[in-house]
């Protein structure tokens, strides 16, 4: 029987991941290999989101990109 859950922000996506990660810290990883599965799928999820946030953030524009007067040489 499927669940039917009401649409979570961003915000809260990455707050339940707070509590996946914290809950498999103390109990280890699932033996339901479904269950697993939607780890996996919420984990990704949240980087997604997280990967999104960095990328329109104006200040991180470049951050990974040294300008040429950065060179050593």
């Amino acid at each position: 029987m499927p669940i039917m859950l009401p649409p979570i922000s961003d915000d809260d996506a990455l707050e339940l991941r707070i509590y996946l990660d914290f809950a498999v810290s103390q109990m280890g990883q699932p033996d339901s290999p479904t269950l697993c599965r939607l780890f996996h799928f919420l984990r990704e999820r949240c980087q997604d989101i997280e990967d999104e946030r960095w990328r329109n953030d104006p200040r991180n524009w470049g951050a990974c990109c040294p300008w040429p007067d950065d060179f050593p040489f």
